[in-house]
């Protein structure tokens, strides 16, 4: 489901609950306000994608996001999130794992389709189609989000992209960051580090 772009507003409605296959939720760019909603993690087991860039929402990260366990790009960034980060990344399984090289994702009867999606990288916006499915990705940045970067973190080792950037972060960054061997782009700049 792709609605970026738009001058969307208000909650995101309940009623997508029943779309159970999805494997894209795209709302970037929108007017999107309230709380990010945490049935989110419930209703879409088989997301990989999930994009909720640049829109309005408040309040904490719902730890239930963390529960899909297919989840491949989480993009939150530009929004006005608070609290810190939840430590429950490690159910994150498909960020744990490389991604592998001629895997694409598969759409019905077994027919692959090309994925439409811009991801925030070295800050540029790159355009994934066909190779999406080889794309792992969290952004949080530019929100209000507080707190240590959780040392879980360092357990999601298919990462290639990570930007925790213009957030309120303290304390160090974890010792065992280095294990994310195949980062192409790292960023927690504008933090208090």
């Amino acid at each position: 489901m792709h609605l970026s772009n738009n001058s969307l507003s208000g909650n995101v409605p309940s009623t997508l609950k029943n779309c159970t296959l999805w494997e894209t939720l795209d709302l970037e760019h929108n007017n999107f306000s309230g709380q990010i909603p945490a049935w989110i993690g419930k209703s879409f087991p088989a997301l990989r994608i999930l994009n909720l860039r640049s829109n309005m929402f408040t309040g904490n990260i719902p730890p239930q996001l963390l529960n899909i366990t297919s989840l491949q790009v989480l993009d939150l960034a530009q929004n006005c999130l608070s609290g810190s980060i939840p430590q429950s990344l490690q159910n994150l399984m498909a960020m744990k794992n490389e991604q592998k090289m001629g895997h694409f994702i598969l759409h019905g009867a077994g027919s692959y389709y090309e994925e439409n999606l811009l991801v925030s990288v070295k800050g540029r916006m790159l355009e994934y189609t066909r190779t999406i499915s080889l794309v792992t990705c969290m952004d949080l940045s530019s929100n209000n989000l507080s707190g240590e970067i959780p040392e879980q973190l360092t357990n999601l080792l298919g990462l290639h992209v990570l930007n925790l950037s213009g957030n309120h972060l303290i304390g160090k960054i974890p010792d065992k960051i280095g294990k994310l061997a195949l980062l192409e782009s790292l960023d927690f700049s504008r933090n208090q580090l």
